[in-house]
């Protein structure tokens, strides 16, 4: 079924929960299946010190 234009581009988000942390490898492979953004979230981390090194961690991904 085509998407009406006036709806503009479709837009992919994801989310991977398991595992959590995604390497560069992965993040490309997600790009290259078409998924514009990668969302990640640090469960089940409540230390925000552990947060913000989970962050950090993944802030090189590629974009």
């Amino acid at each position: 079924m085509p998407r009406p234009a006036q709806l503009g581009r479709l837009e992919i988000n994801f989310m991977q929960i398991n595992p959590v942390e995604v390497d560069a490898d992965s993040a490309l492979r997600y790009a290259e299946l078409g998924v514009d953004r990668l969302l990640l979230y640090p469960l089940p981390l409540e230390d925000p010190a552990e947060v913000s090194v989970f962050l950090e961690k993944h802030a090189d991904l590629p974009r």
